[in-house]
């Protein structure tokens, strides 16, 4: 085993009979699975061709110690980006198998990478140029690992169990080099990313709908508690008639319930609009009842920079036409994913405190 770097590696179980200890971190097996995986010192084709890796030497033993100097190298640049972080092992999840793994791909693919972009030619390329390459390379990554905080670090590399968790890890540290190296990955990541994107679609068209929901079933109950249900001599009921003064108001959600089939008609509140929402927070008399609840200023602007803070209802509403009539040519947008998962945050944390938070939230 002298082709560790035991300062890289300061945890790490050696003997195979060995139990591994809460302390112990790193398996000798788990590494030289993530070496052949990444195929840095080769692999076997079909039919038993074997075809060189870029660590690969014309002999064993020089395959050996290229294969401990460059590796070295770039282990020692993600340690020294966080020596505490690395050494803490398993609390920060950077020096684990799966990490270790998930890097060795890495270190597989931006050699293949450049290579194929002709940087270099990353067989013949000495030690020094590979080393210093791969660390300029992963920067987005030195600089995440040495300044994130833990709660940053969990989402990206926490909890990654079997063959699946190294995939895991390797496109979140995909995703970091991605953002300096727009061009980088291979198709699995590709394919990754496109997944992905599905996904946090799906969830903020999901939201999108949640938020239109909640936000008019919560006007709906403040009105109640607060006119009352009680029906009036004109046969509405209290907080229909005095919580909402907009004829025009009514009268569209009048017209709602009356086109729905008779047998499937819900009550006239269900048929309001979002934007309904802005008309009735400003009607006099209503805007104590609905300010602590929806009076939320948009990024960056002063809170007390005027009375009204009801903007977001119009941004939202034109999520939800999205929503409701998205295609592939006509998606959420990384901006509009940034609202509704901020809009979501505000909302239902004003919603939690007031006691008003639905219990599907």
């Amino acid at each position: 085993m002298d082709s560790i770097d035991y300062m890289a590696f300061p945890i790490l179980t050696i003997n195979a009979d060995v139990t591994p200890q809460p302390s112990q971190n790193l398996t000798v097996a788990e590494i030289v699975k993530g070496i052949a995986r990444s195929g840095l010192v080769g692999r076997v084709a079909a039919k038993g061709q074997r075809i060189p890796g870029y660590l690969c030497q014309s002999t064993d033993r020089k395959t050996i110690d290229r294969a401990r100097r460059v590796l070295n190298g770039y282990f020692r640049a993600l340690m020294d980006a966080n020596p505490t972080r690395w050494v803490s092992g398993r609390a920060e999840w950077i020096c684990v198998n799966p990490g270790v793994r998930a890097h060795l791909l890495l270190v597989g693919e931006i050699l293949r990478h450049l290579d194929k972009k002709g940087i270099f030619d990353a067989h013949e390329a000495g030690d020094e140029v590979l080393i210093a390459a791969l660390t300029d390379f992963v920067a987005p990554i030195l600089n995440f690992i040495g300044g994130a905080t833990v709660s940053q670090l969990e989402p990206k590399f926490a909890r990654k169990f079997g063959e699946g968790g190294v995939a895991e890890y390797y496109y979140a540290l995909c995703e970091l080099v991605n953002t300096k190296h727009k061009d980088f990955g291979g198709d699995e990541f590709r394919q990754y990313i496109a997944r992905q994107k599905d996904a946090l679609e799906g969830k903020t068209k999901t939201d999108v709908l949640d938020l239109v929901e909640t936000i008019i079933s919560v006007t709906v109950d403040v009105l109640k508690a607060n006119y009352g249900t009680s029906e009036l001599a004109s046969g509405e009921k209290a907080y229909w008639d005095l919580g909402i003064e907009s004829s025009k108001v009514k009268e569209e959600a009048y017209k709602k319930q009356q086109m729905a089939p008779r047998d499937k008609r819900l009550p006239k509140e269900a048929y309001l609009d979002l934007v309904d929402v802005e008309t009735i927070c400003r009607q006099k008399g209503n805007w104590e009842f609905f300010a602590p609840l929806f009076n939320i200023p948009l990024e960056g602007v002063n809170p007390k920079a005027k009375t009204y803070h009801l903007e977001w209802i119009e941004r939202l509403n034109e999520r939800r036409r999205t929503a409701a009539h998205g295609s592939a040519i006509r998606g959420f947008t990384e901006e509009d994913i940034t609202f509704v998962q901020w809009l979501k945050k505000e909302l239902f944390t004003r919603l939690e405190q007031a006691g008003r938070l639905p219990q599907s939230a």
